[in-house]
């Protein structure tokens, strides 16, 4: 698994891209057991960064603040299609209290 310098040190060196602290770049904030790469796009306020998670060959977005995307990512109302079916929790999602 990529470490989070080695994704930086990737991203950097992808023609086109813009790395934070570039603004507007990408921030990495997380990366899965199979090593996608889950990033903010910092463009505009931060609670209005894009949710980004790509495993270097392709890329999926989510438009909204990161509370929401975790929320509905948990709840099962959203799905990243780079995840495995079974994630975030297979045929049962997280509930909400």
């Amino acid at each position: 698994m990529a470490t989070a310098p080695k994704m930086l040190r990737a991203l950097r060196r992808a023609p086109g891209l813009r790395v934070h602290p570039d603004r507007p770049g990408l921030l990495p904030w997380g990366m899965t057991v199979n090593g996608e790469h889950c990033l903010w796009y910092t463009q505009g306020e931060p609670d209005e960064w894009t949710v980004l998670v790509t495993d270097m060959r392709e890329k999926w977005s989510y438009n909204g603040n990161f509370s929401s995307f975790i929320r509905k990512f948990l709840t099962a109302e959203i799905r990243c299609p780079l995840f495995p079916d079974d994630v975030p929790g297979g045929s049962k999602p997280f509930q909400e209290p």
